[in-house]
């Protein structure tokens, strides 16, 4: 007795800008043919794609050969045909497991084709991307490269912490009351403090707005090192005191070290307690990350947020966006080395500070060298590792 077997053969259609089908609708037809006296099966297998409203056909051909044996084995060859389509085999479950998931430590360079950045990053960064690596804004390519392969993961870690630990790293926007700054009709500023909002008022001539007033506007930013970031908010807050030589965390009686470790419990008893613990100006220096957050679930990400550039390529950034008047395309924000007090009082200078001191900052400001690409000092290198290890770990 003959014995038929038919293999299943799995097939995705691929469209015009090679995204997989997800949907697709598979009708099966058997058809009795005669072979040189033996019967076969032909199987025709349509694949009807359903992408936007156009339809695709592809015709795989599958032919089974029956052949008769002495006892139960029963051998089927199968042959597939393309008509028009390439048709790309599904991969197994198995062969998913290979199949590597980018990693937050994986970087792309400026120059890499679309069709790489659109795998890597989806269709909507990845096309944003292009247009930064065409305007050469390659430093603005690496951050927004890296936030957008981290954001997910490090948030989902940093959820999945104890909650006391939750709470020392979000704790909801500083920026509340001056989120952002409305460029047109499609993009907003999100003012991340001491990373050229004054420079966005200045040229665009626009003020700030509330979260609630933002309507349907895309978010972007600007971000720069995070232990500069965190000295620039001090020095800030030290040109702003009306007693400095009274205050610890900027009287030149002691050294740095311990002005930064001072100012360190400044910001976080801000934190806990509000402006009655700590001059309000403390949150010049939190991680820029908090400033990310969505006023409305503070916990989370701004989902409005779109891009991530660097502090260094603002003008091109404001380009992007939209906006063209004011600044060229590699121009930054305004220096505080133009500014005589806060060089001489309230130096931006890392190598003044001692490793212990590097590694309180690094601590403090760690989300930030989880979700943008800057290199951390030497000091601080094992103690991150540690997390970013768990972050990987946790996402795969």
């Amino acid at each position: 007795e003959k014995v038929k077997e038919i293999k299943e053969v799995q097939v995705d259609v691929v469209d015009g800008d090679g995204n997989d089908s997800e949907d697709n609708d598979i009708d099966y037809e058997v058809v009795e043919e005669d072979n040189d006296g033996s019967d076969n099966e032909k199987i025709e297998e349509v694949v009807e794609e359903e992408d936007g409203g156009d339809d695709e056909e592809t015709e795989v051909v599958v032919v089974v050969e029956e052949e008769e044996t002495d006892g139960d084995e029963v051998e089927a060859e199968v042959e597939a045909v393309e008509e028009e389509e390439s048709v790309a085999a599904k991969p197994s479950k198995e062969e998913k497991k290979d199949i590597a998931k980018p990693q937050i430590t994986d970087t792309l360079t400026c120059g890499e084709e679309e069709s790489v950045l659109v795998k890597a990053h989806g269709r909507r960064i990845g096309r944003k991307l292009l247009l930064m690596a065409e305007k050469n804004l390659c430093l603005s390519f690496k951050q927004l490269s890296k936030f957008s392969l981290a954001k997910d993961k490090v948030m989902t870690w940093v959820h999945s912490r104890p909650e006391e630990e939750l709470n020392e790293l979000l704790y909801g926007a500083p920026n509340r009351n001056n989120y952002a700054v409305a460029l047109n009709d499609e993009h907003a500023y999100l003012h991340v403090y001491k990373n050229g909002g004054t420079t966005v008022n200045r040229v665009t001539k626009q003020g700030h707005t509330k979260n609630a007033d933002l309507e349907n506007r895309k978010l972007f930013t600007t971000v720069r090192d995070p232990i500069d970031h965190f000295l620039s908010g001090w020095a800030e807050c030290g040109y702003r005191s009306e007693n400095p030589d009274e205050d610890p965390a900027f009287t030149l009686d002691v050294g740095i070290d311990q002005r930064i470790e001072s100012w360190m419990d400044c910001v976080k008893a801000f934190i806990a307690g509000g402006k009655k613990q700590c001059t309000n100006c403390a949150k010049h220096s939190f991680p820029q990350a908090n400033f990310m957050l969505n006023p409305d679930e503070p916990k989370w990400i701004h989902p409005s947020l779109e891009m991530v550039g660097d502090l260094k390529e603002l003008g091109g950034m404001l380009e992007i966006a939209g906006f063209a008047g004011g600044l060229g395309s590699s121009h930054s924000a305004r220096s505080a080395s133009d500014n005589a007090i806060k060089v001489q009082r309230y130096p931006n200078d890392r190598s003044l500070l001692s490793d212990k001191t590097l590694q309180l900052i690094c601590e403090f400001v760690k989300l930030d060298y989880f979700l943008f690409d800057f290199e951390p000092p030497q000091a601080c290198v094992d103690q991150l590792q540690s997390d970013m290890s768990m972050i990987e770990k946790s996402s795969s």
